[in-house]
């Protein structure tokens, strides 16, 4: 949901939402076999569990129960923990993420691999990512998505997504992304597939893509996503899932959420006002209003509850927003 809200404010708001979602208590998903400690995140357990054979050390237990998926935790296990790999994994303690993270653990058992829509050389980074759009995303085919791995340390962006290109949905990740929880990385990966979702929306006697309203349509489809990952208002997605992962995110990642949710929103108010501040106000305007009256989800979820959007003012960018936690676009 977007709020709106002030710079002076914008704490108090964050903290008061944080409080009311926080689950009784967060999930932790990754066990260390030897003594039975539980871990938010793969890096953690890898460093701390001092198991002396393989069968002692680290492994996804899921407590979360859309995590529970058999396809999933067998590579997630290959991927973090298995022979040397969990070496790769405790990178994720450091300054600087192995980059090796997820590309070794090529001989997977048969019984467990999928078809990628590729030649089948896939790292097992990319399947585990493409097995949680098999068990859970339903709606898209697993041929159209591209994986493109690497790290961007600027913007610090986990994940994005952009339009196809000769068929397929390219999916920018950084290895980053696979430190965190295994709740935070299938929300982020159901934030991109909402983003294809939205790709794929036709619009009639308007370009879509007109550089005039194009930074305003971005932020409102950062809000529509971001509403997906928290569950608010209702609406019928070609995914069907969502909020489930939550459960699974660690505090603090639950925190970057809904400060990031907070931030889009106060973008999309700040992208709307600098459009009124334009010589050509009236016409931008114009498209963009034939916009959110053409998208199913402005249409039903934004514009309801912001019916003075045309003359809402943003105020000045929150502290938090100026330095953004790490993000799926």
């Amino acid at each position: 949901m977007n709020l709106h809200f002030r710079s002076k404010y914008f704490g108090v708001l964050l903290l008061v939402v944080l409080l009311a979602d926080l689950p009784a208590k967060a999930q932790k998903e990754i066990v260390c076999r030897a003594n039975q400690q539980r871990f938010d995140r793969p890096g953690e357990c890898a460093a701390r569990c001092d198991g002396e054979f393989e069968t002692e050390r680290c492994a996804l237990e899921p407590l979360t129960s859309a995590l529970n998926d058999v396809f999933f935790t067998t590579y997630y296990n290959t991927l973090y923990f298995n022979d040397g790999n969990y070496l790769h994994t405790r990178s994720c303690l450091t300054r600087q993420v192995d980059l090796a993270l997820g590309a070794r653990g090529q001989g997977e058992a048969a019984a467990v691999r999928v078809s990628t829509g590729g030649d089948g050389q896939d790292p097992l980074r990319s399947k585990l990512l493409e097995r949680m759009i098999i068990a859970w995303f339903n709606g898209y085919q697993i041929g159209n998505v591209n994986m493109i791995w690497g790290r961007d340390e600027v913007r610090n962006i986990g994940i994005a997504a952009v339009p196809a290109q000769n068929g397929r949905f390219p999916i920018y990740v950084s290895v980053n992304l696979l430190c965190k929880s295994p709740g935070y990385i299938a929300a982020s990966v159901g934030h991109e597939l909402i983003h294809m979702e939205q790709y794929s929306r036709q619009y009639h006697g308007m370009n879509i893509d007109d550089l005039s309203i194009r930074k305003a349509r971005d932020a409102m489809r950062e809000v529509e996503a971001y509403a997906w990952e928290t569950n608010a208002g209702v609406f019928a997605w070609k995914i069907n899932t969502r909020n489930q992962w939550l459960g699974g995110f660690t505090p603090g990642e639950l925190g970057d959420l809904h400060t990031l949710e907070q931030c889009a929103g106060w973008r999309l108010e700040s992208e709307i006002e600098q459009l009124r501040a334009q010589p050509d106000a009236e016409a931008n305007f114009k498209k963009l209003k034939l916009y959110f009256q053409q998208d199913p989800w402005v249409r039903s979820n934004w514009l309801p509850n912001h019916a003075d959007w045309a003359v809402r003012a943003a105020g000045p960018e929150p502290a938090a927003c100026q330095n953004l936690p790490f993000a799926a676009y």
